[in-house]
């Protein structure tokens, strides 16, 4: 067996960041930028208006007040996407809307609310403006040859807006890797199928399923495997045009376990079975050619664990996002929390937050089997491999299950 951490350090050194190609803006957030984009044109393209209001010479409303408005005759009504081909002179106004483009001759916009329109052709202003003021001048957002975005930025929802106003349709992203998913046991039936003696539902396939979804992939599921050398193998062979293949159960000792034995004759190369952890020490990792495999074990809280812990990591850096590690604070534990040196603990908790700061408590079954118990922590308490007993009031780290959790209870 070897540690959480030469396990770990092995996936991303194999793990290999996919190359680059291209994609519409609509589907580039969360993913990363394989280019740096740069803005051909002045955004905004020319000078425009901020406020619904009138367009004027600031010189000649720089007195004007309640007391004495100054009176300015209107030449023309310009609504946004309209050019007016009037040029202001002295006491003339251009009723104008938001954006559109600031006439010739004015410098500064009134806002309607120091307005009173007489009538079609006057308008008393009642409060004077700086020059430039409600103005939006050409290139105040992003200017001609402005690197807008670098190359390895995480995209967000807002900067879809922005590369759609500097009329940048796609872009070069790093893909997230495609994964198929199979499970293996003779035990296993499908979830809307009858459930005989001895048999169980299928549910490690549709835990997994969601999780990778969730990151917004795609994920190719293979079904079952039957515990036959001759189907693992086959699907197996079948799942290796993905980036990823993640398989559930059959990696253990027992005599039905046979994806070991199928990877062998496929010529995968395994780089480890079996680590330091409780739970998810049964696990397996090869790759084959470019492509990653992870023997995940087939009790359903082991495989999770495993996941968060080696499979997330390794879509990280193949998608090129650089940090891999999972989001984690530090809390003290609620009570004592029996434990032998030998093995890193990954225990399923409830992580709470007091005037004094995180707060975390194991939950009651840690048993590998119980599915439940995942939905109803937020956490798994983290402790070492050399760690004994954790006396209550001990500082743990605490692996949060979804980020959300944080979001929450930095608000309490």
């Amino acid at each position: 067996m070897i540690s959480v951490d030469h396990a770990l350090r092995i996936v991303l050194d194999t793990a290999q960041v996919l190359p680059v190609r291209p994609v519409p803006i609509t589907e580039s957030v969360g993913l990363v930028l394989g280019e740096p984009i740069i803005s051909s044109e002045n955004i905004p393209s020319f000078d425009n208006s901020a406020m619904d209001g009138y367009a004027v010479r600031y010189i000649d409303v720089q007195n004007a007040s309640r007391e004495y408005p100054v009176k300015l005759k209107i030449v023309d009504v310009l609504p946004a996407g309209k050019v007016s081909q009037k040029h202001l002179e002295e006491d003339e106004t251009i009723q104008i809307m938001t954006g559109a483009p600031l006439p010739s001759g004015a410098d500064a916009v009134v806002m309607v609310e120091q307005t009173e329109k007489r009538n079609d052709n006057e308008v008393l202003v009642f409060s004077p403006v700086q020059k430039n003021e409600h103005c939006r001048k050409a290139g105040d957002d992003i200017k001609a040859g402005q690197v807008v975005f670098q190359k390895g930025r995480l995209i967000k929802p807002y900067d879809v807006g922005v590369l759609a106003s500097i009329g940048k349709s796609t872009v070069q992203i790093n893909p997230q890797p495609s994964i198929a998913l199979l499970s293996t046991g003779d035990e296993l039936v499908g979830m809307d199928e009858p459930l005989p003696p001895g048999k169980i539902r299928s549910s490690n396939n549709y835990t997994l399923r969601a999780l990778i979804e969730k990151m917004g992939i795609t994920v190719v599921d293979l079904g079952i495997a039957k515990d036959t050398l001759k189907d693992t193998e086959e699907k197996l062979q079948n799942a290796f045009s993905a980036d990823i293949v993640l398989t559930s159960g059959g990696v253990s000792m027992g005599e039905f376990d046979y994806v070991k034995q199928a990877l062998e004759k496929l010529s995968v190369d395994i780089k480890f079975w079996k680590v330091k952890q409780k739970p998810g020490k049964p696990l397996v990792f090869g790759s084959y050619q470019s492509k990653l495999f992870f023997g995940l074990p087939g009790n359903p809280v082991s495989s999770v664990v495993c996941f968060e812990l080696f499979v997330v990591p390794a879509i990280k850096k193949m998608s090129n996002v650089d940090y891999y590690m999972p989001n984690s604070v530090k809390a003290v534990s609620s009570v004592q929390i029996p434990k032998k040196a030998g093995l890193r603990y990954f225990l399923r908790g409830t992580l709470s937050k007091n005037e004094k700061g995180f707060t975390v408590l194991p939950m009651n079954n840690q048993s590998s089997g119980v599915m439940s118990s995942l939905s109803y922590a937020n956490c798994l308490i983290d402790i070492p491999e050399e760690a004994g007993n954790i006396e209550s009031g001990q500082e743990v780290t605490a692996i949060l299950l979804d980020l959300q959790t944080l979001h929450e209870l930095m608000r309490i």
